[in-house]
């Protein structure tokens, strides 16, 4: 853990900003806002170099979406795609669905 925040500290000093959309686009990953449906909140499309994230979340959520997505895009280059899913109380209702 304290390896990221070291990295995440470098890297919005070389920045020069604490704006995480900003810093996407300044890391080479555009950020878009979109419903993605119910469960998946955020989306990293590592081909597309595109960050996908739910318009409705807070946006300290929205930041630490983005902030995970971005840590995708620099550091785990043979992911093609990963998405992150809504809590634990969404996730219990999808299940009791079935």
């Amino acid at each position: 853990m304290e390896w990221i925040i070291k990295k995440a500290n470098e890297i919005r000093e070389k920045y020069g900003t604490d704006n995480i959309e900003e810093l996407a686009q300044k890391l080479g990953a555009e950020v878009v806002e979109e419903k993605l449906g119910r469960i998946i909140k955020e989306a990293y499309f590592k081909d597309l170099k595109v960050i996908v994230i739910d318009p409705d979340l807070h946006p300290y959520k929205k930041r630490h979406l983005i902030a995970h997505a971005l840590a995708h895009h620099l550091f785990h280059q043979k992911i093609k795609a990963n998405y992150f899913l809504d809590d634990k109380e969404d996730f219990a209702n999808r299940m009791r669905v079935r």
